[in-house]
């Protein structure tokens, strides 16, 4: 593939200086094989949509005119007729939001996780039987609102609001769901494009094209850059514990998973399957009319994407992030939002059954009882996932099968369990404790002896910097012991444990050392709000602190 992102480098840069002066306009282009869509990618086309016969983009006067003489016949498409009455807007979601916060004040919350080019905010709603706290329950999230322009994909998260809210002490199981789950809504990312119905925000992006390539290759945005709406999406969600997101839709009818920027099939891709059919089978139309196999498609085998909030979502966080494409019509008429409910109620509701499926438990310290946090493997198959450090619970899901489960933690002995049987529709629960290391100095000229040692880290959550301090409490006997025999080093790690900068230490004389971190990378970059580990690596002993970084 280095041919492809060699030929939109070269688009990309040579283009700019004609592009900045034209604007876009929709277009289809007509294709007559489904390869099209790759030959089109290379040449640096974003598609948009893709139809039976041709695809959906955007595209300047200059990049038409080229693929008209590269033989593509191009036709305008004509702009979507906005019909406002029974959607929601941005104040009206915004309304809603917080009207249904103050009717059910004891089991939501409602928090601004960001705020859009032009200043608007960026909600997120929970709702669970003790919103300020936190508990050992999966989480999961329904987002929409990311392609300003498809206003059906708002009203699905905010349909499924009320009916949780409306039945709560009502149905037995939708009350169990509410009180065992963590639910999250982020049912509008791009208010700016909603505002005046565009796609892309009021920086004229994408933002389904400005996530984080798994590759490292530059999205379809064309910058390495993030929008505000993208960093307040990558913030939040790494806050958090998902194990599903959706972010919804329209322009067609089906389940899209990863990856979108690659053929190849993801480590869960089996898993990732059976929930998409899952979702389509309850559907009903979904299974029988939509895209692909039964309603669900790969995102490359439907057409490539760099730069998805899927594709990101799954391969920094783990969660099995699905992109669920309403209706063919972008903005159907409101008259058809009830139709599209009914659809889409089970569906949605089955989803938050899934996150109670597969393997489950806590970890926590033989010593303490205090939440680890920790890596959890199922050696046979698919990605690892973390446990919540607050509390210390991990959920995988998995095919039905016998596993070899595996927890690993810095400064704790890896524990393994054999033949454990997991189920794709039901819970196998397996809580886990992991004993600590004793940090142990072995010295040829002294026997071993027990080393005392503390990581601590302040302020925290901090802004700007970090001031991180460890002290090492030696034996009275070890009279030639000194920290630098010890060879200690400090690295700082994101949520999904790698590292992103390390602290030379070069002060050994004094038994406390202090650093200092700026929160930034080892390329010098500003990391993004979010959560962040400290790790310092001494002797046999690995000890880990947490790090909150805030705005």
């Amino acid at each position: 593939m280095r041919w492809v992102k060699t030929v939109l480098i070269f688009i990309m840069v040579f283009a700019v200086p004609i592009l900045a002066i034209a604007e876009r306009r929709p277009v289809k282009i007509e294709i007559e094989l489904h390869e099209d869509v790759y030959k089109l990618h290379s040449m640096g086309v974003s598609i948009e949509n893709l139809r039976e016969n041709y695809v959906e983009t955007a595209l300047y006067p200059e990049e038409i005119r080229r693929l008209i003489d590269a033989g593509y016949k191009i036709t305008d498409l004509p702009l979507v007729k906005t019909i406002e009455i029974g959607y929601h807007d941005y104040f009206e979601t915004e309304a809603y939001l917080d009207s249904m916060h103050l009717l059910y004040p004891g089991i939501t919350r409602k928090i601004t996780i960001g705020h859009s080019v032009q200043g608007r905010i960026i909600s997120a709603f929970l709702i669970t039987d003790y919103p300020d706290s936190q508990e050992a329950e999966p989480e999961i999230n329904f987002g929409g609102g990311i392609h300003g322009n498809e206003p059906v994909s708002i009203e699905m998260p905010l349909y499924l609001i009320s009916y949780l809210l409306d039945n709560y002490g009502i149905d037995a199981w939708i009350t169990y769901l509410i009180d065992n789950t963590e639910i999250w809504f982020v049912p509008l990312l791009n208010p700016d494009g909603r505002q005046i119905g565009a796609r892309r925000n009021a920086n004229n992006i994408d933002l389904n094209r400005n996530f984080p390539v798994p590759d490292g290759s530059i999205g379809e945005d064309w910058t390495y850059a993030w929008e505000p709406e993208t960093q307040a999406l990558i913030d939040f969600y790494s806050q958090q514990n998902f194990i599903i997101s959706t972010m919804f839709h329209g322009g067609a009818l089906v389940v899209n998973y990863v990856w979108d920027y690659s053929p190849n099939p993801a480590p869960d891709s089996g898993v990732i399957q059976l929930i998409s059919l899952g979702y389509s089978y309850r559907h009903g139309r979904m299974w029988t009319d939509g895209l692909g196999y039964h309603g669900t498609i790969h995102g490359w085998h439907w057409y490539p994407v760099f730069g998805s909030v899927q594709d990101w979502a799954y391969d920094s966080l783990s969660i099995i992030d699905l992109t669920i494409e309403v209706d063919n019509d972008k903005w159907p008429h409101p008259d058809s939002l009830p139709k599209f409910w009914d659809e889409n109620r089970d569906a949605m509701i089955y989803l938050i059954e899934q996150t109670h499926t597969g393997i489950s438990g806590v970890v926590t310290d033989s010593l303490t009882g205090e939440p680890v946090l920790a890596e959890v493997r199922a050696l046979e198959y698919g990605k690892e996932v973390f446990t919540d450090p607050d509390v210390g619970d991990y959920y995988k899901l998995l095919r039905d099968g016998f596993y070899t489960m595996q927890f690993s933690a810095p400064g704790y002995a890896t524990k393994t369990y054999n033949d454990v049987y997991v189920r794709f529709d039901s819970l196998t629960i397996l809580n886990v404790c992991l004993s600590p290391y004793v940090g142990i100095k072995e010295d040829e000229n002294y026997e071993l002896r027990i080393m005392n040692y503390e990581l601590t880290a302040y302020p925290n959550p901090f802004r700007g910097y970090v001031r991180i301090a460890y002290s090492v409490m030696r034996n009275a006997s070890e009279k030639h012991s000194t920290p630098y025999a010890l060879r200690p080093t400090l690295g700082i790690y994101d949520l999904t444990g790698r590292l992103i900068r390390t602290l030379p230490i070069t002060d050994h004389r004094s038994p406390i050392i202090e650093l200092t971190w700026d929160g930034r990378d080892k390329n010098g970059d500003t990391v993004p709000s979010g959560l962040y580990f400290v790790r310092l690596n001494i002797a046999d002993t690995s000890l880990t602190a947490r790090l909150v970084k805030i705005r």
